[in-house]
Parts: C-alpha cells; structure tokens; sequence
C-alpha cells in the first residue's frame, strides 16, 4: 500500500467528510505538482523544482505517502543549493524522480478509491 491515513484520521478526529475532502483536494494538486516540476525541468530551474517538491511533500506526508515522499526529498537534496540543473545526467534523474513521484501519486488515488 502507498499511503497510510493514519495520521490524517488523527489530525481530523476521524471526521469522514474532511478526510474525503483533503483526500479531494490532493487529487487536485497532482496535476499542479507535475505542471509546475515539468516547467522548472524544462527550464533546467533547480530551485524552482526544488521549492515544488517542498510543497507537494507535506501533502503527500499527511496522506501517509512516505515512500514517495521521500522521492520529493531526493529531489530537494539534488537541487539544494543551485540555481540551475547543469548537466543531463542530473536532469535525466531529476525527471526520473518527478516521473516516479507523479506515478505514485496516480496509483495512491487508485488504491484510495478502492
């Protein structure tokens, strides 16, 4: 399984609808989350991509996503500290990662729905 809703029961007191709204929302934010990575690699931006692996981690840690949270912090430790992605060797695993990242949160949903 890739997520764990342990903590989210926790933090809403087991509040049903507000887990089927958070849970919603996430769903909404993967298409932002890959957007805005794809554009920061496609302008080999490393703190841009970095600052969207910030973002998209909490999320993906309040839905027990630990594994793939822990790809966005891969990617945030490859970025720290530059401003641009300089060699293709980074790049390639830099989008290997945000592909990763993206295609758990995909199979995440899936597993939640069922």
């Amino acid at each position: 399984m890739l997520t764990d809703l342990t903590y989210l029961r926790e933090a809403t007191d087991g509040n049903a609808s507000l887990i089927y709204e958070l849970i919603s929302l996430f769903e909404t934010q993967i298409e932002e989350f890959d957007n805005e990575m794809q554009q920061a690699l496609a302008a080999n931006d490393a703190e841009r991509l970095r600052k969207a692996a910030h973002k998209a981690k909490g999320s993906t840690r309040s839905l027990g996503m630990n594994k793939t949270a822990d790809i966005l912090v891969k990617i945030e430790d490859l970025c720290i500290g530059k401003n641009s992605i300089d060699t293709q060797k980074m790049k390639e695993t830099l989008s290997n990662n945000v592909n990763t990242f993206i295609t758990q949160c995909h199979l995440a949903m899936k597993e939640l729905r069922n």
